[in-house]
C-alpha cells in the first residue's frame, strides 16, 4: 500500500497548491466509491478484503491524479500551437 500512497499524497498536494478543489473532490468520491463497493462485496466481510478495498482506493487515487497531472491539469504538455493561442 505505501508504494502507491507515495503518487497519491504527491498528488493531493499539486492539486491543493494549484486550488483545484473540485477536481480533487471529484477523485476522492470516484475513490471512496470504489472502496465502499469493495467492502460491500464478499470480499469486504474478512480482513484481507478491508485491506485490499483500502489498496484499490489508494491505487484508483494515485491513477486519476497521474491521469489528471498529465492529461488535464495546467501543468500538463501542450503542443506548440496551444501556447500560442494562450499568449496571444
Amino acid at each position: 500500500i505505501h508504494i502507491v500512497n507515495g503518487p497519491l499524497f504527491a498528488g493531493e498536494g499539486i492539486l491543493l497548491g494549484l486550488e483545484r478543489f473540485k477536481a480533487l473532490t471529484c477523485i476522492t468520491g470516484i475513490g471512496t466509491a470504489i472502496m465502499l463497493a469493495c467492502l460491500a462485496s464478499p470480499l469486504g466481510m474478512r480482513l484481507d478484503g478491508i485491506l485490499l478495498s483500502m489498496a484499490a482506493f489508494n491505487a484508483s487515487e494515485a491513477i486519476m491524479l497521474v491521469w489528471h497531472h498529465v492529461r488535464m491539469g495546467p501543468l500538463r504538455r501542450r503542443r506548440e500551437d496551444d501556447v500560442w493561442k494562450d499568449v496571444t
